[in-house]
């Protein structure tokens, strides 16, 4: 049985179209990974979600700051358990944490509106709501700084 010229043309149309279109797709994950490194520090690496969202004004922004936990980085959260009146059975377990912080680019501050902690399945270990925390200056050379520069337009 043989193809008709035509439908031959049709079927490496079809195949180019498929290649070309997965080549430049990328992979399920690349497409669905929102995370950009921007740094490592004794703490481990340092990313944030590149769908952040400015909040009243062009100049604060809302954005979600992922730590992907070092050696080091535990070992600082387990001296945390040196206080027995804090509950921190999750320490052992803690693979990475993501803070929701408020930058304003305007007066280069930065405040921190939640914290959670996962385990190495992804599992919630501990979540704190901080709406009323102390708004603080960006300190330069600083992991925060960091993330200021790749926020905020101009810095």
């Amino acid at each position: 049985m043989h193809m008709t010229s035509k439908k031959y043309f049709f079927l490496i149309i079809g195949i180019i179209s498929l290649l070309l279109v997965s080549y430049t797709n990328g992979t399920a994950e690349e497409k669905t990974d929102s995370w950009i490194y921007y740094g490592t520090s004794e703490d481990g690496d340092h990313y944030f979600d590149k769908r952040f969202s400015p909040d009243v004004t062009h100049k604060v922004f809302r954005v979600y700051d992922k730590v992907k936990y070092s050696k080091i980085g535990k070992e600082r959260l387990s001296q945390l358990k040196q206080y027995p009146d804090l509950a921190l059975d999750w320490i052992d377990k803690v693979d990475f944490g993501i803070n929701y912080y408020q930058l304003d680019c305007g007066k280069s501050n930065i405040k921190q509106l939640k914290n959670v902690q996962y385990g190495y399945g992804g599992e919630v270990l501990f979540e704190k709501n901080i709406p009323s925390s102390e708004t603080e200056p960006i300190e330069l050379d600083s992991m925060d700084d960091l993330l200021f520069k790749k926020i905020c337009p101009d810095k």
